[in-house]
């Protein structure tokens, strides 16, 4: 799965309340994410095998957090349409076990669980963490425009460091949504 689609999962999936907090054995239903809810704060840090890249990469991403159109909307079926843009959806089937949600995507395999770390009726929240072996090369190719990678590339030869040599260890996203319509 791409890290991507990957990251537009977790980000469906995590609502944060204000008010309350999760713990390890907190039990959820579908029921309770039930409804349409809109991404307001989203976060992914990745750590290298390098701490100024892990540095650099950290500071363009929090740049890089703004889903203004991300919404994700839970039906009483099990189904979910999560809209990443005005211009693009996707779909699928999800379920809930414990503080857990898992995603299916229509015609992929059902994604990693997700934590649910905080859930009220109208925020929830959501952590995921994602052990990776992969180069910055690629994972930077990925997720960012050309111009992007070719600056961060600079920054970083500009104090010795060479890109091509840096593993991506893992990556942690956290997101917040509120909840925007009652199905």
């Amino acid at each position: 799965m791409k890290l991507n689609k990957l990251f537009f999962i977790l980000l469906s999936v995590a609502l944060m309340a204000g008010f309350s907090s999760c713990s390890d054995d907190d039990d959820y239903s579908a029921n309770d994410l039930v409804g349409t809810w809109k991404c307001i704060e989203n976060a992914e840090r990745v750590t290298t095998s390098n701490s100024k890249a892990t540095a650099l990469v950290n500071a363009l991403l929090m740049v890089d957090d703004n889903d203004d159109d991300d919404r994700i909307t839970f039906n009483e079926d099990l189904t979910f349409v999560d809209e990443e843009s005005s211009t693009y959806q996707s779909g699928g089937t999800y379920r809930v076990s414990g503080n857990k949600i898992y995603l299916k995507y229509t015609g992929e395999s059902e994604g990693e669980p997700v934590k649910i770390t905080s859930l009220s009726k109208t925020n929830f929240s959501i952590l995921f963490t994602a052990d990776l072996n992969e180069t910055l090369v690629d994972y930077l190719n990925y997720n960012f425009s050309s111009r992007v990678v070719d600056e961060l590339t600079a920054s970083l030869q500009a104090v010795g460091v060479d890109i091509t040599t840096i593993t991506v260890k893992s990556v942690k996203y956290t997101s917040t949504y509120t909840k925007v319509t009652a199905q």
